[in-house]
């Protein structure tokens, strides 16, 4: 199933859900010439299974873009075994499985079975990767799965060239996302965005940043991005983010940021992308007057070996 040719290039937005990654990726997508995919790593239950609306408007099998990817990767979506797709999916992109990732040689010695599992999802990831770029004429595949394992899954292709951009973003910002109610547009029965109490959510944000700096022992390229960076001065950031993936930044000047959302095929991600409205970036701190002092104390003190490390510790005094 799997074609040959160049190798397929991907700048990954990895990191912890509520961080920005979905504006990061349609601003990386305009500024170098790629296709916004969203949260690929979900694709088989969101896609063809659960049929959500894309970003484009469309519901997933309405969508001529992702009708044209089905039939070109794999003559089309019902072709494959999707259930246990969304299976493999789970079973190889969770944290526990993180070290056999790291070390797949070892793997295939002590657990040959999810080896083989590892292998034909990865084949199948490679066809559909190869699908997604000839068919959008982009040069660049732009995915914010944001989970570590994928990130893996995919460096371990000859086929697939994924960079990572890692993307922080304060941990007190991110928990204090996670306690709104959002619906999500997606879906047809107003199912709420997933919420996490303070605790749960610093965890979780360690958890989805930790694993990136063990990717240096697979040789994966990989730049971090603060959130309040990018949204301060993106063409800075764009420029960092071009040094990575080896391209020029297209964009001139901030007024060239002017996106249409509508214009692309993403799954999952923020509810801005049905907005129908252009991107204005603005720094969100709302959790800096909404949140209670406790649960700013409890999320400093969950994560700040890592805040400190992404240059958050400074701010952590006069905030919490």
């Amino acid at each position: 199933m799997t074609s040959k040719g160049p190798q397929i290039p991907i700048a990954y937005i990895g990191g912890s859900p509520r961080s920005g990654s979905t504006i990061l990726a349609y601003l990386t997508a305009h500024a170098f010439d790629g296709v916004v995919v969203g949260e690929l790593k979900d694709i088989w239950h969101r896609g063809p299974i659960e049929n959500q609306r894309c970003g484009c408007g469309e519901q997933f099998r309405s969508c001529e873009f992702w009708t044209s990817v089905g039939e070109q990767a794999f003559g089309g979506w019902d072709t494959l075994p999707l259930h246990r797709l969304v299976n493999l999916q789970r079973r190889i992109d969770r944290f526990r499985t993180f070290p056999m990732l790291i070390a797949p040689r070892m793997t295939r010695l002590r657990d040959p079975g999810f080896a083989s599992g590892l292998r034909e999802y990865r084949d199948i990831l490679v066809s559909l990767y190869r699908a997604l770029l000839e068919v959008s004429g982009r040069s660049l595949i732009v995915e914010s799965s944001k989970h570590p394992a994928q990130a893996l899954v995919l460096a371990q292709s000859r086929e697939l060239e994924p960079r990572v951009i890692h993307l922080v973003r304060d941990s007190r910002g991110v928990a204090w996302s996670f306690q709104k109610q959002v619906v999500r547009p997606e879906v047809s029965d107003r199912r709420l965005m997933p919420q996490a109490a303070s605790g749960r959510a610093a965890f979780q944000w360690t958890l989805n940043n930790l694993p990136f700096h063990l990717l240096w022992t697979r040789s994966v390229p990989q730049v971090l991005v603060r959130y309040e960076s990018y949204v301060g001065n993106p063409m800075r950031e764009l420029d960092r983010i071009g040094r990575l993936l080896a391209r020029d930044n297209g964009l001139h000047s901030s007024s060239d940021l002017q996106l249409d959302f509508a214009n692309e095929h993403s799954l999952g991600g923020n509810p801005v992308r049905f907005t129908g409205q252009a991107l204005e970036l603005k720094l969100d701190d709302e959790w800096r007057t909404a949140m209670v002092r406790r649960d700013r104390l409890r999320v400093v003190g969950l994560t700040l070996p890592l805040l400190a490390a992404y240059g958050y510790l400074p701010a952590v005094s006069a905030d919490v």
